[in-house]
């Protein structure tokens, strides 16, 4: 067989495996999709009547223990966590204990994957959904998205505020529909523009300073039951 010809059938192959990956990894949004294994993601031995925090990095990164004073609070949260990557936990993420409270912080990384926002909010609701069934007398406790500071790189090209705003509107309604606590807090961490306010981010556009947390921790006193 001439040379150039194989090299061409190679490079033809190549290229076919290489865009059948790209159309395979599109159609995989589906949150029924293989879960992720509980190897991965270990299990933190949980108390009854524990109050536990779920969401991405925004959340993984405070110390809620220690900043609301109440040693049965645990936070599960994880870095880029999406609402997929929630839902594929819930099969082991309590393990045999029912919690007190789930506070809920789910649908930024989603968006910034570029996921429709109609989407993301179907998802959401199959997740929480999900999670009432399994966990009946848990009370879910639900966060907004809150802001981000669109002027900066990571977030520029990734975040519109329009979708923030309408996810948020969606799950507020869906919270008032359901009896489900949704806790307003994205207009105290606000600025100009809509952009998170520079005293309450650590410069990256995403990150919270403390001073955020500190905000945090005043809207959700009223919600969580610490004693």
């Amino acid at each position: 067989m001439n040379k150039k010809l194989i090299i061409s059938i190679v490079f033809a192959c190549f290229f076919a495996g290489f865009f059948f990956f790209l159309l395979k990894d599109r159609n995989e949004h589906s949150l029924n999709s293989q879960p992720v294994t509980q190897e991965n993601h270990p299990t933190i031995d949980l108390v009854e009547d524990c109050i536990v925090f779920i969401g991405d990095e925004r959340l993984e990164k405070c110390d809620w223990r220690s900043l609301m004073q109440c040693d049965k609070i645990y936070n599960l949260s994880q870095s880029q966590n999406t609402i997929k990557d929630e839902y594929n936990r819930l099969d082991y993420l309590f393990g045999e204990v029912h919690p007190s409270q789930v506070v809920v912080m789910l649908g930024l990384r989603d968006l910034m994957n570029k996921i429709p926002v109609n989407q993301v909010y179907a998802d959401f609701v199959q997740c929480i959904e999900t999670m009432q069934s399994r966990y009946p007398q848990t009370e879910i406790i639900i966060l907004p998205i809150l802001p981000v500071d669109y002027n900066m790189p990571v977030v520029y090209n990734s975040l519109k505020e329009k979708d923030i705003e309408a996810f948020n509107l969606l799950v507020k309604l869906y919270a008032l529909e359901k009896g489900l606590s949704y806790v307003s807090m994205a207009n105290d961490l606000k600025g100009t523009g809509g952009n998170l306010r520079r005293e309450y981010s650590q410069g990256d556009g995403l990150s919270f300073s403390d001073a955020a947390y500190y905000v945090m921790k005043d809207r959700l006193s009223a919600y969580l039951r610490l004693n």
